[in-house]
């Protein structure tokens, strides 16, 4: 089974090499509709499980699941929620903003993870 493609409250990441961007969108989309999944091709879940821990605050309710893509790829699905908001990523607020644009004839959903205001949380 493939993972999902991306949605308002799912994003879908291609390798660990995107972790930071993963857990950025993470706490973007825990701030706007508290639950979030992610999804990582070829994941490494203990370093997840680590980063979550370590970088957002204050710490969500997650899970890191590895699945079985049945083509012999494996991705890890994390699920969380969370009503402490706000959670920051890196001492930065942000939030998920979805809206559509027209691109070349075809309406196509773009999805933005914008900081909250200019001020940066301080540890």
């Amino acid at each position: 089974m493939d993972p999902p493609r991306g949605s308002a409250d799912t994003e879908v990441y291609d390798s660990m090499e995107h972790l930071d961007e993963a857990l950025c969108s993470l706490a973007a989309i825990l701030n706007s509709y508290q639950h979030a999944e992610i999804f990582i091709i070829d994941p490494d879940p203990g370093e997840i499980g680590d980063r979550i821990r370590k970088e957002i605050r204050p710490v969500p309710s997650f899970s890191v699941a590895v699945c079985d893509s049945g083509d012999g790829n494996r991705y890890a699905k994390i699920t969380a929620e969370g009503y402490e908001i706000p959670y920051s990523y890196g001492g930065w607020f942000r939030s998920r903003r979805c809206f559509y644009e027209e691109r070349d004839g075809i309406t196509v959903e773009v999805r933005k993870n914008l900081i909250t205001c200019g001020m940066r949380h301080h540890r």
